[in-house]
């Protein structure tokens, strides 16, 4: 879980971001995922109540919901024909 390189290339991502954090995560507390976000222009964070390390196990609707809510902002909207 260390790469000695990664802070050096986040500043470079320019896809529209999301992470997505268990507040009960014992791995890795919310500030390692409020730093992922924070080094990554744009990104968004989002932390997930009741939830550790796995969300799309332990409480997939409400990753679903926030997936869906992210995706759904940055969705393309295509003209009618």
């Amino acid at each position: 879980m260390n790469d000695a390189g990664l802070a050096e290339r986040l500043p470079a991502v320019t896809t529209p971001t999301f992470v997505v954090w268990g507040d009960s995560d014992h791995i890795a507390d919310a500030d390692y995922g409020r730093a992922f976000a924070d080094a990554i222009p744009g990104a968004r964070f989002q932390l997930l109540l009741d939830t550790g390390h796995l969300p799309q196990i332990e409480t997939p609707d409400q990753l679903l919901d926030a997936v869906w809510a992210f995706a759904d902002s940055h969705a393309v909207m295509r003209p009618t024909s």
